[in-house]
């Protein structure tokens, strides 16, 4: 019963988590000098398959962010692990990237890190959220 209450307890934390950050499809880095707009909801990627994600890179104007140099990280912080693959990005039109070579090994809250060096912005965004998770509002 002490397990069946602890398992409750987390799911409710992890839900609470997933919902606040797979409803906004924005984020702002940390230097506050960027923005990325994902063009998907990344709670509905797929698990033990490659995937790409697209988004959006702007400055605090809102001009597109051309020819900038993004490296990804990431992984599951609470399993003490990083991703299974080296996800690549390239840019595919003015302002827009594709991660591509990302997979996920299993379901659960990730975290992705956007290092993002472009003229004289550098600033990173970290993104969590959740995949496989049922979470109701």
């Amino acid at each position: 019963m002490r397990l069946f209450f602890l398992v409750l307890i987390s799911l409710f934390f992890a839900g609470s988590v997933v919902a606040s950050t797979t409803q906004a499809q924005a984020k702002v880095g940390e230097n506050r000098l960027i923005r990325v707009d994902f063009a998907q909801s990344l709670d509905t990627l797929p698990v033990f398959e490659f995937t790409q994600i697209e988004f959006h890179l702007t400055d605090p104007d809102g001009a597109p962010i051309v020819g900038a140099a993004v490296n990804v990280s990431g992984g599951m912080r609470q399993h003490g692990h990083g991703l299974p693959t080296s996800p690549k990005v390239a840019e595919i039109a003015d302002g827009t990237y594709r991660i591509n070579g990302l997979k996920f090994s299993m379901t659960g809250l990730w975290e992705l890190s956007l290092d993002v060096q472009a003229q004289q912005l550098r600033d990173t965004v970290v993104v969590e959220f959740g995949i496989g998770l049922c979470v109701s509002q």
